[in-house]
């Protein structure tokens, strides 16, 4: 697939996207699984929706993983984020709020990439 913005909605079997090149995610939503993977360049992330128990693992091979200007909810599930170029940039961090346990792996891959920059809101369980 070679889209530059994704909408898409899926069951309980959850949902996997592989993208040729930069991709938005405007409107995704799935009762499952939810993988999201950009060959080359940034992943940005407006609007998703998944099972927060199941895992997320979101990819920016060559690029960077951006927030679209909503924030990322995790659950109890795993959620792995890599990017090729960085997570967030120092001028707009990728939004993550949480109010449960599951385990976040973020991974920086390009030679020169630069680091991953979040703001994190956790809520009382």
């Amino acid at each position: 697939m070679n889209v530059s913005s994704l909408t898409a909605s899926s069951g309980s079997g959850g949902l996997f996207v592989k993208n040729a090149a930069g991709l938005n995610l405007s409107s995704i939503t799935t009762g499952g699984a939810l993988t999201v993977i950009a060959a080359t360049g940034d992943l940005t992330v407006s609007n998703l929706s998944y099972d927060s128990s199941k895992a997320l693992t979101l990819t920016a091979t060559a690029g960077r993983i951006l927030n679209g200007g909503s924030s990322l909810s995790l659950g109890t599930g795993s959620a792995t984020l890599t990017a090729g170029a960085g997570i967030g940039t120092a001028d707009a961090a990728f939004k993550v709020s949480t109010s449960s346990t599951g385990a976040l792996t973020t991974n920086v891959t390009g030679a020169g990439a630069s680091a991953a920059c979040f703001w994190r809101t956790t809520s009382p369980a």
